[in-house]
């Protein structure tokens, strides 16, 4: 088996008080695993455990040491081999490509809704996480078509999903913090 390259960001490990399951994506094609989150979300796996090391003599291979010097160790599933280990602090990182333009803080505490998630709801959703907008309600009864794919923020790979989930999914994408609350309902109802 090969070596993989594994990827973390760096509040996956917030919150670790002893062990817990993480979930990303493995991408065997490209040895690469990528680990976004404590909790199962669509479209992510269980991909192993991290658990806080407080022994720093520990014997594991696969050391992570965060910012603040606390030391994690990784755990993979499926007894994957780890060729490297890169933490990312993707929150730091992408709330530094904004500043100047908008109080990223501000926005986090922001809600906004949306009824209807089609060509124009889908778009302004996605911009809307990645300007930092902390807290989403999305409302619509549809599933994803495939007449929806030309204009639709989603792809062909969505066919058949209520466009709630989807929409879930690629706003955590943007915006791992995004609390949504999810209503596939028909409002005029």
């Amino acid at each position: 088996m090969r070596a993989h390259k594994l990827i973390i960001l760096g509040d996956v490990l917030d919150g670790i008080k002893k062990s817990e399951n993480v979930f990303g994506r493995v991408f065997e094609d490209e040895r690469l695993i990528q680990i976004f989150s404590q909790r199962p979300s669509s479209g992510l796996t269980r991909v192993g455990e991290i658990r806080r090391c407080e022994d720093t003599r520990s014997e594991s291979p696969y050391i992570i040491v965060a910012p603040d010097k606390s030391r994690f160790v990784f755990e993979p599933y499926d007894n994957i081999e780890i060729e490297s280990i890169e933490l990312i602090p993707y929150l730091d990182d992408f709330k530094s490509r904004q500043e100047g333009i908008i109080d990223t803080n501000a926005m986090s505490e922001k809600l906004v809704s949306f009824v209807g998630l089609g060509s124009v709801g889908s778009q302004i959703c996605i911009h809307l996480a990645q300007s930092s907008v902390g807290n989403f309600k999305l409302v619509d009864m549809d599933d994803f078509s495939a007449s929806n794919v030309s204009r639709h923020a989603a792809d062909i790979y969505s066919i058949g999903r209520k466009k709630t989930d989807i929409m879930e999914e690629l706003i955590k994408r943007r915006n791992p913090r995004a609390n949504i609350e999810k209503f596939p309902v028909d409002f005029t109802e």
